[in-house]
């Protein structure tokens, strides 16, 4: 924080606090003037008149309970719900009020918001399960049908425009109202054109179902978009998502990660279409590096979720570019050379800030630290989803990092400069092949290998039916965009004077036509 940083004089930080405010916190400090004494009186001024937890829980409260009802199928008021609900409960927690029981009733009263199709989906997603869910799982099925909406709107014949489905609750006209929906399933074409069910393909289990090949295939033979499977081709998508395991242009069940795989092929028949072969398929495991999840408090008192790695082989700590933005944190000038794997040059620093890094689980607990400045740190970590229920020496332990297993964003890098003050003596391994648990300042972080993973495949042996036809078709058409090359062939003695002669007959003739 400003307040807190020495090396700016009282005259700056008045300064900075009166470009900052606002409104009727402008308005408090308006009549004091920028010196060395107004500062403290300034900031004690604020800090009476809006610093009531009371006051702030409440109106956290009030945002939740005055939620409104969803009107239409739409993709945009899901979003506004959910978004609402985090941020209340993010700014609860902040404000030392815990919210890990409040499951039940946040599911509860969300649940009465959504519009008769998505509670109708929700209790199918359910299924026989007794117990109550959690909040967590609630949140995922809310933004996997707000991407499904979004993808069907923009396979659409009008890109971007909503469809939205009225539901009246007139019993006299039920009849139009079906005709009505009917009608628009069709046009907007979210019939699966794989299984004929009413879902998008992108969510259909006869489709997720298929090896990668076959998922390629069927996207091909119904001529649909590689990026979001909507009924258009790729170039003319208008669509900003990208494949969540690379990043590049094509949807998520389209992604083949080939590192994993060794094949070999005991024999093929290239005279048949049936084709025989082994496939050992390597059982490549994931190594899960410490994760902590910290909050950071902005200039405007705000506090905000962080991601940090711990990582004892790097000599400095670092921080992303765009969380110094969104913190709004004063830089120093410091531009330092960084060397990677053999001595190689990864480019330099573009400055250094003071943060103060504090738990989740502990408000008591927090830790100062300087990081230098980078536009960008890693790739998401883990790179795929960890799911092992067999971990029996994790169970009750309060966690630096509840979505260890999570592919998600690094936005700070705890280096080895700090890595002996975070970490604490305590310490839990399990079996072979199994994480460690390092008791940290934030909570455990885990790390080490792991057994088991989304991606992990056992080998075995394989009877596929190769599609002959299609190979052709694809030959074919890129024999047709190849440039012709042109094949030089040496005349004959005979030829090259009968090539010569009808050369100087023809440039006689156009010679007597010219004159």
């Amino acid at each position: 924080m400003v307040g807190d940083n020495r090396d700016i004089t009282n005259v700056e930080k008045m300064h900075y606090l009166k470009t900052c405010l606002t409104g009727d916190a402008a308005r408090l400090v308006t009549n004091l003037k920028v010196d060395e004494n107004t500062f403290s009186i300034a900031w004690k001024t604020l800090i009476s008149r809006y610093e009531n937890k009371r006051v702030l829980i409440s109106a956290q409260l009030d945002r939740l309970f005055r939620l409104k009802p969803m009107k239409t199928k739409s993709a945009q008021e899901l979003n506004t719900i959910i978004a609402t609900v985090t941020e209340s409960l993010g700014a609860l927690e902040a404000l030392d009020c815990s919210t890990s029981s409040w499951d039940p009733l946040v599911i509860y009263l969300i649940a009465r918001l959504l519009d008769a199709y998505t509670r109708e989906a929700w209790e199918v997603e359910l299924g026989p399960s007794t117990s109550f869910p959690t909040w967590k799982k609630f949140e995922e099925f809310i933004i996997g049908y707000s991407r499904a909406w979004e993808s069907l709107a923009s396979a659409s014949n009008q890109p971007g425009k909503e469809k939205r489905f009225s539901y009246s609750h007139n019993k006299s006209d039920t009849k139009s109202r079906s005709l009505v929906a009917v009608a628009s399933s069709s046009k907007d074409g979210s019939e699966c054109r794989v299984c004929k069910s009413s879902h998008f393909i992108s969510n259909c289990p006869t489709y997720l179902a298929q090896p990668f090949e076959d998922r390629k295939r069927t996207v091909l033979k119904l001529k649909l978009c590689f990026n979001c499977l909507g009924n258009h081709i790729v170039s003319r998508c208008q669509s900003t998502r990208r494949c969540r395991k690379c990043g590049s242009k094509h949807h998520t069940s389209l992604h083949r990660d080939t590192k994993s795989e060794e094949k070999s092929v005991a024999k093929t028949n290239s005279n048949n279409s049936l084709d025989h072969f082994s496939s050992s398929l390597a059982q490549k495991p994931i190594t899960l590096l410490a994760t902590c999840q910290v909050r950071i408090q902005t200039r405007d008192g705000d506090f905000v979720t962080a991601r940090a790695l711990l990582d004892p082989g790097s000599e400095l700590s670092f921080i992303l570019e765009s969380l110094v933005q969104r913190l709004r944190l004063v830089r120093k000038a410091a531009t330092i050379p960084l060397l990677g794997i053999g001595g190689t040059c990864s480019g330099r620093t573009k400055g250094s800030v003071d943060i103060v890094l504090h738990s989740l689980l502990d408000v008591n607990d927090s830790y100062s630290l300087q990081a230098y400045i980078l536009p960008r740190l890693t790739c998401e970590i883990p790179s795929f989803i960890v799911i092992d229920t067999s971990w029996t020496h994790l169970n009750d332990l309060p966690l630096a990092d509840i979505n260890f297993g999570k592919p998600g964003p690094i936005h700070i890098i705890i280096g080895a400069d700090h890595y002996g003050q975070i970490i604490k003596p305590e310490l839990r391994k399990g079996r072979s092949f199994s994480p460690i648990e390092q008791l940290t300042l934030f909570g455990w972080a885990i790390s080490g290998p792991v057994s088991h993973g989304i991606r992990e495949i056992q080998g075995g042996s394989y009877h596929c039916h190769v599609d002959h036809d299609l190979q052709n078709l694809l030959t074919n058409f890129w024999k047709q965009e190849d440039i012709p090359k042109t094949v030089e062939k040496s005349l004959s003695s005979d030829e090259a004077d009968r090539e010569t002669q009808f050369c100087s007959n023809s440039f006689l003739e156009i010679r007597t036509v010219d004159t």
